[in-house]
């Protein structure tokens, strides 16, 4: 027995040795780039100090949510692990997290956030802690603050239904050669029409957008004429710059959307005016491209981007930067929009999406790029026929099935694009899956924050 001690002893010797020759190798590293973010360096030392130091294991916590707010591994290791089947306990856990060693701001910001969430049915403890964060001085704080103070106004908000109105802000970026006359070729390297034409087109395509987006959130019109829109657009303010649009300079080929937001004053059209959705009509070119949909918001950035979350400034309400390119048409800014709708939905939808989609040889409903009888990207003009449920589909696979090919949509994206979103469970949808009715799926783009905040789910 004593040998088996010693034995015991001297690997805990050696594996605490080996521990602190990585910890140095790593925070030499660290040492070596200052600057430079390593979430996998400190993901490791958090990891290796757990045993060693808690303290320091919790510094690197601490770090990681400066820079990932409300990052989900972390809050795991803090206490969140197993919140779905417990969540007064997981709450619990990261109460005591958040006070172990108070100099650690992030992580107590970020436990008490999440705190709140899971206590929300204690609006008194989960408002008390919301103004805790709220409160909270120092720098780099900023996301925590918007969150909590986000969640504060939405707690006492009356719940909105559909039809929900969206109101846009229209941006425009029009680079002109020096005659002030024309669009700038050298700029926008494709277009180079006169300014009154480019304009005048634009107007044009923010109308039939709206036009196309709002037809497309009429539940199956086909089937009934007075089916009315889930969704309405209002654009209650336009800003035209005459210049390039603002190239990021640490990102090759991307646009600098912080530089932008600040030049409009975004907070002022979120919080005050109650923008939800910003329209820049822009160009794609050799030197930049524009990113499809861009969302910010407390609760991530659920969008067909990149996926940055610091790209935009986060503020009180979510709201979605849609980048449209002048030299197509509209039907190109809506495709824009399916891309949003298709990232909502696969980060909510779950299974029911995954049903309503179908795969690839298997459409049901299909999606942006693929038509029910899609083949490949873009397949909109495919003349092959093929058994389809998508005017009648059910989650539960019952649906009446009909001969069809693009000469459903004419073979035209825009209207493929219409008869897809009408397809999408709306208002008065009247579906059901296992005996329980199917909510309005647009919510989720008419009041993203209402959608987070009631834990909305494509079932009622």
């Amino acid at each position: 027995m004593a040998l088996l001690i010693v034995f015991i002893q001297t690997f805990a010797l050696r594996a605490q040795d080996d521990a602190r020759a990585k910890i140095a190798a790593l925070e030499k590293k660290l040492r070596a780039n200052p600057k430079q973010f390593d979430w996998g360096v400190h993901n490791e030392l958090r990891h290796l100090y757990s045993a060693i130091d808690p303290k320091k294991s919790f510094h690197h916590c601490d770090v990681i949510l400066l820079h990932r707010p409300m990052d989900g591994y972390i809050l795991d290791i803090l206490g969140a692990r197993g919140w779905a089947d417990d969540p007064g306990a997981a709450a619990e856990r990261l109460l005591a997290s958040a006070t172990k060693y108070p100099q650690f701001k992030f992580v107590s910001a970020a436990c008490w956030l999440k705190s709140a969430e899971l206590l929300a049915s204690d609006k008194t403890r989960g408002r008390a802690l919301l103004k805790q964060i709220a409160a909270m001085k120092g720098t780099g704080l900023d996301h925590y603050r918007t969150a909590a103070a986000a969640r504060l106004a939405a707690l006492d908000r009356p719940i909105t239904r559909a039809p929900w109105t969206i109101p846009v802000l229209v941006v425009n970026y029009f680079p002109l050669t020096a005659d002030k006359q024309k669009i700038d070729i050298k700029v926008t390297s494709n277009v180079g029409a006169p300014l009154k034409t480019i304009a005048a087109k634009c107007k044009r395509m923010t109308q039939e957008t709206i036009a196309a987006l709002e037809s497309g959130s009429r539940f199956r019109p086909y089937r009934d004429a007075k089916a009315g829109p889930s969704l309405k657009y209002k654009v209650v303010g336009e800003i035209t710059f005459y210049e390039p649009v603002p190239h990021h300079l640490k990102k090759k080929n991307y646009t600098d959307y912080n530089k932008i937001m600040r030049r409009i004053n975004v907070k002022d059209w979120i919080e005050q005016k109650g923008v939800r959705e910003i329209w820049i009509w822009g160009y794609h070119s050799k030197q930049i491209a524009p990113v499809e949909s861009n969302m910010a918001s407390v609760h991530g950035n659920v969008s067909n981007s990149h996926r940055d979350p610091f790209d935009l400034p986060i503020l009180k309400h979510t709201y979605t930067v849609h980048h449209y390119n002048y030299e197509r048409g509209a039907s190109m800014a809506v495709h824009n929009h399916l891309h949003q709708i298709e990232a909502v939905m696969r980060h909510h939808g779950g299974e029911l999406w995954k049903r309503f989609e179908g795969k690839p040889g298997a459409w049901r409903a299909g999606n942006c790029h693929f038509p029910v009888n899609g083949k490949s990207d873009y397949d909109y003009a495919n003349k092959a026929h093929v058994e389809s449920d998508i005017e009648d589909w059910r989650p539960e696979g019952f649906g009446k099935k009909q001969k069809i090919n693009c000469d459903r949509w004419n073979g035209d994206d825009m209207k493929w694009y219409v008869y897809w979103m009408q397809a999408i469970p709306g208002a008065a949808n009247g579906l059901t899956f296992q005996n329980r009715p199917l909510s309005n799926w647009w919510e989720f783009l008419g009041d993203y924050d209402q959608a987070v905040r009631r834990k909305t789910k494509l079932t009622d």
